[in-house]
Order: structure tokens, then C-alpha cells, then sequence
């Protein structure tokens, strides 16, 4: 595996066609951790991930066959303390710009999506795939992306620290 430090979110897919940001088992470590701590309840239970057809060009664990599997594995590592598991991924066959004319559409939406960060850095530097990606979905739709600001964020991040810092 490649060392996480050396991954460089600016630069695209590399020879293999994974994003320079792929971080190797991400999605699943993220829905084990969900299930796992709902499965304390013994409902059925529903993990929504947000993973979209711009995502799933470099990170495998953004694709249909992914959720697939994950969701028969963690069903069956749940088993008999939950009676169903479902990963739902609503927007998995959309990319960014139709999830930003979803949006348009709604105005809760479009403002909920405005108040919110994709940027690998927390900064919405401009300079990063998600950035780039989500400018030119608000772009070809005419729309802005909020004021410009950056959005407070819960948890923590040195590098979004420093930039409200600097």
C-alpha cells in the first residue's frame, strides 16, 4: 500500500485509474463502524452512503459491486442481532452536476448543499478534484456555490483549523 502521506488529492487518477486520494478500504471501515454500533438496537437498519458516478471513476469503493458485497457481509456479520441490513446509495448512477440540478430544485436542498464541504482539504481550495468537480456542476447549472465562506465543520482537521486560524 502506498503511504497515505504521499497521496496528493490534486492530481487525478493515477496509471491504474484510482484517484490520487484513494484511501484503501475507507467506505467499508466507515459502514462496519455504522453498523456495528447500531446493531446494538436489533432493528433493521438502513446505512445511506453518499457515493456518486463521479466517485466511482477512481474509488472502487464507490461502485454498485461494492455496496453490494459490503452489504451481504456485514448482513451476515450481523446476523442474529439484526434481522435486515440495507446500504442505500441514492446517488450512485448520478454525478455531481445532476445532484446539483436535483438540488436547484429544491430550494432546502440547494442551500443545505451550499452550506457544505467536499474539499479533500476542508478549505474548498478550488484546487482538488472535488473542488474542481463541484465548481463545474454549479457552473453549468448557473447556479453559485454559497458566498465563498468556509463552513464551520464538527470534528477536527489541522489543516481546516489553520485556514480559519490564518
Amino acid at each position: 500500500l502506498p503511504e497515505l502521506k504521499s497521496l496528493n488529492p490534486t492530481a487525478g487518477l493515477d496509471e491504474r485509474g484510482l484517484s490520487q486520494a484513494f484511501v484503501p478500504g475507507r467506505n467499508l471501515l466507515f459502514l462496519a463502524r455504522a453498523a456495528s454500533f447500531l446493531a446494538v438496537s436489533g432493528e433493521d437498519m438502513t446505512l445511506v452512503c453518499g457515493a456518486n458516478a463521479d466517485d466511482a471513476r477512481g474509488f472502487p469503493d464507490c461502485r454498485h459491486e461494492f455496496f453490494r458485497s459490503a452489504q451481504e457481509t456485514l448482513g451476515l456479520a450481523l446476523e442474529g442481532l439484526v434481522p435486515h441490513l440495507y446500504i442505500a446509495t441514492p446517488w450512485i448512477n448520478t454525478t455531481k452536476a445532476q445532484i446539483v440540478e436535483w438540488c436547484a430544485r429544491r430550494p432546502n436542498a440547494l442551500r443545505d448543499i451550499r452550506e457544505s464541504v467536499s474539499c479533500y482539504h476542508g478549505t474548498r481550495c478550488g484546487q482538488c478534484d472535488p473542488c474542481v468537480l463541484r465548481a463545474a456542476a454549479f457552473t453549468n447549472r448557473g447556479l453559485t456555490d454559497g458566498d465563498g465562506s468556509l463552513v464551520p465543520m464538527c470534528g477536527g482537521d489541522p489543516g481546516r483549523d489553520a485556514a480559519f486560524t490564518s
